[in-house]
């Protein structure tokens, strides 16, 4: 029986790993890509698992029920992942959310605490209860529930090999959630037909059944489901095609004569879109007096390229990161719509940071034709250290270009201090800045003063000269567009903006406005407190943090009832530093490279890689006589030092290029760094256990009890770093931050090993 329990542990890893991924990508598309709601994600997910060990765990104490109770959650996992699915793919539509509508913070926080609650709860429930079924029996109960977590720690990890080297490549998300179910369904049935449990012949004869149902819905059912669940994402539009490449899911939809290209759920472009076609291109082009070689990052197949060839321009640069959006753009436009084929057109596939980095050409104008920056992947193009980049590749009379949504007539609080940190950040590296005003704000740049202009006598000559045929930035449209009274209205608000911060790389301070701003128009009571929340800076955190481990650090040699409980808070801090760290490496890998999206499985894999190292390596110890409370104090000095280690290799990866570089950075550096900080805490789990129950803690609530403090801790650090910590401090100071919240886990720890000898120590 308890090889079979065996099976089923690293079973339950498995589902927990594959059921987290699918879910994680297909909410990152209804939430538009947004890497800042990973954090929100991991949170509820961790949320329900905890409370499936802490709460639910305790409703079974007899180990017959325990079996019985064992086979009925892994029919419910085989039910719930797959429903799961379906009621991602569809939430929008229930809470009547449009497609491609961007969603508050809430809405977001909402549908995942929602959605997620069946299948997490059940996974913790499980756990607890092995842990009840194998430690009810013996004496040492520290060691067989560190064994417990490794063999999940190892069934995640053939989860996340299998998902991102495999699954990935050859199924679809509901083959890959059948997959699982079925695998689920076989583990129960064999359970049920253990020597000890055959007298359940009625429990064996419904697995079964619903097993062959399982198996039908495999051969007849799981292509018209995925293709029915499509749609019902794109209600009122016809889904045309949805694909996905290492960047996100690519979809195509109509409705009438205009076809949208969806890039993770934001609109990337929409053909015919004129109106829009002719701003991005003709505003940038018309302020250059000769503008001879163009580079456009992003949206060519939208019409902007066909609008910029209307020009007398010498050659266009197209640079289109993901592949898939040219290919599918392909299939659903002409080539007549697409100019990609005009001699003038040069197409890069590649990563427009990179292409930039790389490019020894100088250009006239640079169009950055992107959505705005939402997500940490969009925000890398509207940075200081973008700009600086893009500088160097302009001619001395350059100009670079980009829109941002705003307001015709009125501009609230939120928005001015949105559109300041434009400002302000191109302000630092150009030498004159024009902002165009309208519902969409049209940004120019310059090196070289003098360059660009607002009158609109100099913009219509140009236009005639050029014998530029337009339907809306015309000779009659540009005095409208560029009235006077509009450009120092816009220009006033911009000025009088408090506490702005300039937009970097490691600290995208405009995506965390952005959300500001969007929950804002959703009249969420959230917006006053994130505006709050903006304000904050490091020492503001630091500050009482510190006065706060001082007092218990002193409390502590006073009270053996405190430094007993230590365990138990240490376990939680723990849980939310790594998966603070687990975040910090995403967002970070995101930020360097752009692809987090196709590496979401191995990154996730690196991590329980690191979990079934430290675990297994700290349940063999677990017997000697040297693991005592100072080998827990060591590992959590590591955890210190960690987070500005973190900070080192992220300074040196931002000064590196190269395929070289990336590949070994991607495929290496980064599932080892997020693999030790796993190690770390799988290390730290079992030791605590073995301590707590040592100190007087009972070993049959031991593992249910640490392995939920530990997972509600990822649960807080998870639904705050991704969703505050990160946006408001930026990296550097969220890994200073770590490094400080660890260091007071260390003060509560010490009092325990300095304090004189109780009967706890």
């Amino acid at each position: 029986m308890q090889r079979r329990l065996v099976l089923a542990w690293i079973c339950l890893g498995f589902t927990s790993m594959v059921g987290q991924v699918v879910l994680m990508r297909e909410l990152l598309v209804v939430f538009y890509g947004n890497e800042m709601s990973l954090g929100i994600i991991l949170a509820c997910w961790l949320f329900w698992v905890g409370v499936g060990s802490l709460v639910l765990g305790r409703l079974v104490t007899e180990n017959g029920r325990g079996i019985k109770a064992f086979v009925l959650c892994q029919m419910l996992l085989a039910l719930f992942l797959p429903l799961s699915l379906v009621m991602t793919r569809i939430s929008k539509l229930v809470i009547g959310v449009s497609p491609g509508e961007i969603m508050g913070l809430f809405t977001m926080a909402g549908i995942s605490f929602v959605l997620l609650a069946p299948l997490c709860s059940v996974l913790g429930f499980l756990f607890a209860l092995s842990c009840r079924l194998f430690t009810a029996e013996t004496n040492r109960a520290a060691t067989h529930i560190g064994r417990i977590y490794v063999f999940e720690a190892v069934g995640a990890t053939l989860g996340g090999v299998l998902f991102s080297y495999i699954f990935i490549h050859v199924l679809h998300p509901f083959q890959i959630a059948w997959l699982v179910s079925t695998f689920n369904l076989l583990l129960a049935f064999i359970i049920t037909l253990s020597k000890s449990y055959f007298e359940r012949k009625i429990l064996a004869l419904a697995v079964f059944g619903i097993l062959v149902a399982d198996l039908a819905l495999g051969v007849w059912g799981l292509d018209t489901l995925h293709w029915s669940s499509l749609r019902w994402q794109w209600p009122g539009f016809e889904l045309i095609s949805s694909e996905d490449s290492v960047y996100g899911n690519v979809t195509v939809n109509e409705r009438g004569e205009q076809r949208n290209v969806f890039g993770n759920g934001l609109l990337l472009c929409a053909h015919p879109d004129r109106f829009v076609a002719e701003e991005s291109a003709h505003f940038a082009l018309l302020e250059h007096p000769h503008p001879h070689r163009v580079l456009l990052i992003g949206g060519g197949v939208s019409g902007a390229l066909e609008e910029i060839l209307k020009h007398p321009v010498d050659e266009v640069t197209y640079v289109e990161l993901d592949p898939l959006v040219i290919q599918v753009a392909q299939r659903v436009l002409s080539k007549e719509q697409l100019m990609l084929d005009n001699p003038k057109v040069i197409l890069h596939h590649l990563d427009g940071r990179l292409y930039v980095k790389r490019a020894t050409v100088k250009y006239d104008v640079i169009i950055i034709n992107l959505p705005e920056p939402f997500t940490a992947q969009l925000n890398r193009f509207y940075t200081l250290e973008f700009y600086r980049e893009t500088k160097r590749i302009l001619n001395d009379d350059g100009i670079v270009s980009f829109r941002i949504t705003s307001a015709e007539n009125y501009i609230s609080n939120d928005l001015q201090i949105l559109l300041a940190s434009y400002d302000r950040t191109l302000r630092q590296v150009f030498a004159e800045v024009k902002i165009l005003p309208g519902n969409t704000n049209i940004f120019l740049a310059c090196q070289q003063s003098g360059v660009l202009t607002y009158d609109t006598h100099t913009l219509v000559e140009r236009l005639k000269e050029r014998r530029i045929e337009t339907h809306y930035v015309s000779e009659y449209y540009l005095p409208f567009r560029l009235a006077s009274e509009r450009i120092d209205y816009l220009h006033d608000r911009i000025r009088r903006a408090d506490h702005t911060t300039s937009n970097t790389d490691f600290h995208p301070i405009t995506a965390f406005y952005n959300m500001v701003q969007w929950t804002t128009q959703f009249q969420s009571p959230l917006s006053s407190v994130l505006r709050s929340f903006g304000r904050v800076t490091l020492a503001w955190i630091l500050l009482p943090l510190g006065a706060v481990s001082l007092l218990l650090f002193g409390w502590g040699f006073r009270s053996v009832g405190l430094r007993r409980s230590t365990l138990l808070v240490v376990l939680g801090i723990t849980g939310a530093l790594e998966i603070i760290f687990e975040v910090v490496l995403l967002i970070g890998f995101q930020i360097l490279y752009g692809f987090v999206y196709s590496k979401i499985g191995i990154l996730l894999t690196g991590f329980m890689v690191g979990l079934t190292s430290g675990g297994w390596w700290m349940t063999r110890r677990l017997g000697r006589k040297n693991v005592t409370h100072g080998s827990i104090i060591k590992i959590q000095g590591a955890l210190c030092v960690y987070p500005l280690a973190i900070i080192g290799a992220f300074k040196g990866l931002t000064v590196l290029s190269g395929n070289t570089i990336v590949f070994l950075s991607t495929e290496i550096l980064f599932p080892v760094l997020i693999a030790f900080g796993g190690f770390l805490g799988g290390a730290q789990f079992p030791l605590a256990n073995k301590l707590y129950i040592e100190g007087g803690g009972r070993a049959e609530h031991a593992g249910a009890k640490g392995y939920g403090v530990d997972v509600l801790g990822s649960s807080l650090g998870a639904l705050i770093g991704g969703s505050l910590l990160i946006p408001i401090l930026g990296i550097w100071n969220t890994c200073i931050f770590l490094s400080c919240l660890s260091l007071f886990a260390l003060l509560l720890l010490l009092p325990e090993t300095l304090a004189p000898k109780t009967a706890f120590s």
